[in-house]
């Protein structure tokens, strides 16, 4: 038989043409070889489709907040490249938002930047976190430098203007990093400083939320914070000031303080870091009378090598941190005072007692620092008014060691 549909020679048994592929018309006659097996399809489970249409949307999803991240990290990329290239203006002014700059000057930036050389020596950034919330980005990774070294930081940016801007930068492990190069000690002093003053006018709200670390208020709570203050009445109660020896190693700050009231001292030591572009308080403890007052050292002859610089009293820091020396002294204008030590060839471990005397009514603030290290140093110490300010008249500085050295100076407050 041939097709119907095309002509080409069919044998009977077929069903469709080999050719054409269409049916044959083979009448009532049966196969007696061939027959048909309809196989029923099932329809696909509902279940399958709502999982196959998540996956779908989870692929969707991912690969569009990859993109959508990505001119956050454009961003961060060129002010790394900015900063490997030792721009600290352009990273600032390109890639900062106002609210950012308004916030942190560029040289409060440039001395955050210093700080820590990982900025300048990063060769690469790696972000496993990214998220947004009230508009505002978070990038979470670790930064990689020259020599291997990641240093955990997190980013966070800001949409203006169509563009993306960094609002601030933190480094989350702050003691790993080196050490600060040309930091400001006074900003050191100034946080503490306030804190105590809020403490004494029983600001104690202020005082914790204000100047704490995160890692600070995530080990004590603001109501243990108030009930470790009011263990200890000399926080509410002071009446002079002074601070100590204020250091920044590995990007801790230091500050020892002596708190002193009519009758008793105390003998302070506070640890901060630099969080959201200013210092921040990291841990604050009391010292006992052991460690505050150390045992007196007979010299050695290395030790008699030991002697006093010069000694500079002004009531102004440059930008360094040194004291300005000053020509007078004005009662009335007159805050804080600042006295900077030159100590050459000191020993470490050795007590320098500094006292602050107003000759002519007898009152003095003592105050004590250890010397941390071998080698010539600087002691800042920083002496604050009475409430009543500093009264005039002829003041001496009083400066001794353990080791059997000491000095005086007399100036005048007018």
């Amino acid at each position: 038989m041939n097709c119907t549909h095309c002509g080409a020679a069919l044998d009977s048994h077929f069903s469709f043409c080999p050719h054409c592929g269409k049916k044959t018309d083979t009448g009532n006659i049966e196969s007696p070889k061939m027959t048909e097996t309809i196989v029923a399809k099932k329809p696909m489970p509902f279940w399958f489709k709502i999982v196959a249409g998540l996956a779908v949307l989870a692929l969707v999803g991912v690969t569009a907040g990859i993109l959508f991240t990505e001119s956050w990290v454009d961003v961060v990329d060129h002010q790394l490249k900015a900063l490997r290239n030792q721009n600290i203006e352009k990273a600032y002014s390109s890639y900062t938002s106002k609210e950012f700059q308004e916030a942190t000057n560029l040289e409060q930036f440039r001395t955050f930047i210093e700080a820590y050389p990982v900025f300048f020596n990063n060769q690469s950034a790696h972000f496993s976190h990214r998220s947004i919330e009230h508009n505002i980005g978070t990038l979470r990774g670790n930064l990689t430098s020259n020599d291997h070294i990641t240093t955990p930081i997190e980013y966070k940016l800001i949409k203006e203007n169509d563009t993306w801007k960094i609002l601030s930068i933190r480094l989350l492990k702050p003691n790993k990093i080196q050490n600060a190069k040309g930091a400001n000690h006074q900003e050191l002093i100034e946080v503490v400083k306030n804190q105590l003053k809020d403490l004494q006018e029983n600001n104690f709200a202020e005082a914790y939320n204000k100047y704490s670390s995160k890692e600070f208020k995530a080990a004590t709570t603001e109501e243990t914070f108030h009930d470790f203050i009011n263990r200890y009445p000399i926080f509410t109660h002071y009446q002079m000031v002074s601070f100590h020896k204020p250091t920044i190693r590995n990007g801790v700050g230091t500050i020892s303080v002596i708190l002193q009231s009519e009758k008793i001292a105390a003998y302070l030591k506070y640890f901060l870091i630099f969080e959201d572009h200013s210092w921040k308080i990291w841990s604050m403890r009391i010292l006992s009378p052991s460690e505050a007052q150390e045992k007196k050292k007979h010299p050695s002859a290395d030790e008699q090598a030991m002697h006093f610089g010069h000694i500079t009293i002004g009531d102004q820091m440059d930008e360094y941190g040194k004291v300005k020396e000053a020509q007078e002294l004005n009662s009335t204008s007159l805050n804080d005072l600042y006295v900077d030590i030159e100590i050459i060839n000191g020993i470490k471990g050795g007590v320098i007692t500094i006292t602050l005397k107003h000759i002519d009514s007898g009152s003095a603030i003592p105050a004590k620092a250890t010397i941390e290290e071998n080698g010539d140093t600087i002691l800042l110490s920083v002496f604050s008014p009475p409430s009543s300010g500093w009264p005039k008249g002829h003041y001496q500085l009083e400066i001794s060691t353990s080791y059997g050295l000491s000095k005086s100076l007399t100036f005048e407050i007018e």
